[in-house]
């Protein structure tokens, strides 16, 4: 989880939080410009809510485990996969996943 960070630059001030890194590199969000500490700070809580909210979510399914590798064996297996290895995905669904 990020933190936010507040500091102050020269006569103005600054937030700043660490991202998600790209490449292994490490990523930072920062703006300065703020008169105040305060705006700083709520601008900050703003951003980083934002960024924490942003991209994809997880939703609960009722899709079982073992119904969810037969639909995937089904549409992706059997279309992009030679003979053999859906052979070996197969017995290591049915005989080390599914029991």
């Amino acid at each position: 989880m990020a933190t936010l960070n507040v500091t102050k630059r020269g006569d103005k001030w600054q937030y700043r939080f660490e991202a998600a890194s790209v490449d292994g590199k490490r990523k930072r969000v920062s703006k300065s410009g703020f008169k105040t500490k305060k705006e700083a700070v709520e601008a900050g809580t703003r951003a980083l809510a934002e960024y924490n909210e942003s991209g994809q979510t997880f939703n609960l399914s009722s899709i079982s485990v073992a119904d969810y590798l037969d639909s995937w064996i089904d549409t992706y297996c059997k279309m992009n996969l030679k003979y053999n290895t859906q052979l070996g995905y197969l017995y290591t669904i049915e005989n080390h996943l599914k029991p």
